[in-house]
């Protein structure tokens, strides 16, 4: 549209004129800076038409004016370029200009290298633990301690005085013993308990008819029962709980039928026991009573500590001249040759455990027996014949308790043992000296009763008394001697006599007299046919031998009930009298009955006295001037 004369550039039909970029070329201004893009060398960056310092697009600013351009100044707004730390990072970029080691605090901070001793990953400037792989902190147990609870009880081990346990020492637990209490984790970390207040127990063992037997436990100075029981079944035994506060009391069986649990109907009988399972009475398979059995001191609780030697318990095979021995007491044997010597010993309880029989002996270091050892614990022994008095009854269970004394203060007896002296199986028999020699006895003749002659008996070891017993026909004499040997001479009651055989026995006895063994083997001794040689009228007393084929019987023997059943056999027919005496082992006749009866055979009742005393005796039945003889033991 415009003509070639007129066009400044008539071959570029975009221009009419050179321009500043001139014909053919645009003068296109992208950045609108007012230089064509054609003069400038910056044709996107309004502000520059040259790169100058920085580059198109970048300023060439002085921020600090320190002749440097921002974008070579190493520190833009800073005008002296420091660095501090010469770390080679001006400060003006070094988040650390004090610290050599380090442009930027990271974990630990300017200062604090940024270290991992113990390798976990944390920097041991926030470890608690820098030497501990497994902690960052100290925990309860500290570094280096793993905080382990091995029992789960919320403790750790570092703090757990029973690591392995649950629980600390005095922490309820259970030791799996029913006979304990209160048990708790001692200091060993075991679980242990306190042994339970044990009850005391009675063991009560029924005969045939158990229906019958009652028992009860009272106040030893009476009242009412604190426990006791009945109805139970025949031939069973029951363990039967009594709890007791400590105090004295006593013990009562009760047999309704009168004849006690043994050994009439069954064989009965019972065992009292402490909490701690020691002894206090021990009948067991020996309720032999009537209608009570009952130990009249009682018993106290607690029970003590002292007993009787083991070899020496619950012995039913002693002789009479056997000991036993208490354990020793170190109390008792301090005292020894200190101060007096009569207040320090032991006391020895002997008694029936059904009731009767009971006496108390105290060994001091004064009284004890020289036959045993010298020294602190002689007194601990004693001799079961060593009693004049009131001796220990033979061939009778009884009881033995012990308790030392000391300076006169009495402990409590300690637990029971069983005793007999069983003469009956152990004791020995004796007879006149039948061997040749000056002491020689057996079958003498022509014995004069001036005293001139003596009898010897073989002598047995322990014996305390001799009885020589002389028989004939329709006469028996009994005396006794404390050696082995008798002076013959005329008595003055029921004495020998002239122109008469006799047979004599001897036995023993080991308690002075209380009882006695079995008679040895008979032998003749005939007295001269009088003091100057005349010849005397045989004594008579009217009786006979009786005849072979009568037999006497007599039942219960032992006897417990009081009532002896007695039965002769073959007496002859028609009306008959007589008599029945119990005798006693001294000879005496402690009881006496009349008999009077028809026909071939007596049967008959006795009632024995009750003052004759448990032992052993002889019953003499006389019919008709004829006597036999047997022998009777009453519990």
């Amino acid at each position: 549209g415009t003509a070639d004369c007129v066009d400044g550039c008539p071959n570029d039909p975009n221009k009419v004129a050179a321009g500043q970029c001139g014909c053919g070329n645009p003068d296109t201004d992208t950045d609108g800076d007012g230089t064509a893009d054609c003069n400038d060398a910056c044709p996107e960056d309004p502000y520059k038409i040259v790169p100058g310092i920085c580059g198109c697009d970048t300023p060439d600013d002085d921020t600090d004016s320190d002749g440097l351009a921002d974008c070579i100044d190493p520190c833009p707004e800073s005008p002296t370029n420091d660095d501090t730390d010469a770390d080679g990072t001006a400060d003006c970029f070094d988040n650390c200009p004090l610290d050599p080691a380090k442009v930027n605090p990271s974990a630990c901070g300017c200062g604090n290298p940024d270290i991992d001793s113990d390798g976990d990953t944390y920097m041991d400037c926030l470890d608690g633990c820098p030497s501990d792989p497994n902690k960052i902190g100290p925990g309860t147990c500290g570094c280096g301690v793993p905080e382990i609870d091995t029992d789960g009880d919320g403790l750790k081990d570092c703090v757990d005085q029973c690591p392995l346990v649950v629980g600390q020492p005095g922490s309820p637990c259970d030791d799996g013993d029913p006979s304990t209490e209160n048990d708790v984790l001692n200091l060993s970390c075991a679980c242990t308990g306190t042994p339970a207040e044990q009850p005391t127990t009675l063991e009560l063992t029924t005969d045939n008819d158990g229906s019958a037997t009652s028992w009860e436990i009272v106040p030893l100075g009476g009242g009412p029962a604190v426990c006791s029981g009945s109805g139970y079944p025949s031939n069973s035994t029951q363990t039967i709980p009594c709890a007791l506060p400590d105090g004295c009391w006593s013990l009562r069986v009760h047999d309704a039928a009168m004849d006690g649990m043994c050994c009439m109907n069954g064989i009965g009988g019972y065992v009292l026991r402490a909490p701690n399972g020691g002894r206090i009475i021990d009948a067991e398979d020996a309720g032999i009573f009537g209608a009570t059995a009952m130990e009249n001191l009682g018993f106290c609780l607690p029970m003590g500590n002292d007993q009787l030697t083991p070899s020496r318990c619950d012995r039913e095979d002693y002789m009479p001249s056997d000991f036993i021995q208490a354990v020793p007491n170190p109390a008792v044997q301090a005292q020894y040759g200190v101060g007096s010597q009569t207040d320090d010993g032991y006391q020895f309880w002997f008694f029936k455990p059904n009731g009767g029989y009971s006496r108390r002996v105290f060994i001091t270091h004064a009284n004890s027996s020289y036959i045993f050892p010298s020294g602190p614990d002689r007194c601990s022994y004693f001799r079961l014949n060593s009693l004049s008095t009131f001796p220990l009854p033979l061939n009778t269970l009884l009881n033995v308790r012990v308790r030392s004394v000391v300076n006169g203060v009495y402990s409590d007896f300690g637990p029971a043992c069983r005793l007999k002296i069983d003469t009956e199986t152990n004791c020995p028999t004796t007879l006149l000296v039948a061997t040749p020699g000056p002491n020689m006895s057996c079958g003498l003749t022509g014995v004069l009763l001036n005293g001139s002659t003596t009898l010897h008996a073989v002598p047995v070891s322990g014996a305390t008394r001799y009885l020589f017993e002389f028989s004939k026909p329709g006469y028996v004499r009994n005396i006794t001697s404390s050696t082995s040997s008798l002076v013959i001479t005329k008595w003055s009651t029921w004495p020998l006599e002239y122109g008469n055989t006799y047979n004599v026995r001897v036995k023993v006895s080991f308690d002075n007299g209380a009882s006695y063994c079995l008679f040895g083997s008979s032998c003749t001794m005939s007295t001269a046919s009088g003091p100057q040689g005349m010849a005397q009228e045989p004594e008579t007393r009217g009786m006979v031998e009786p005849q072979a084929s009568s037999v006497l019987n007599f039942w219960p023997n032992p006897n417990v009930t009081g009532q002896l059943t007695i039965e002769l056999s073959d007496v002859g027919n028609g009306a008959h009298t007589g008599q029945v005496e119990i005798i006693s082992m001294l000879g005496t006749t402690v009881q006496s009955e009349g008999l009077n009866f028809d026909g071939d055979k007596l049967n008959t009742v006795l009632q024995l006295d009750r003052r004759v005393a448990p032992g052993s005796y002889l019953v003499r039945v006389i019919v008709d001037h004829r006597n036999w003889t047997e022998r009777l033991v009453i519990q």
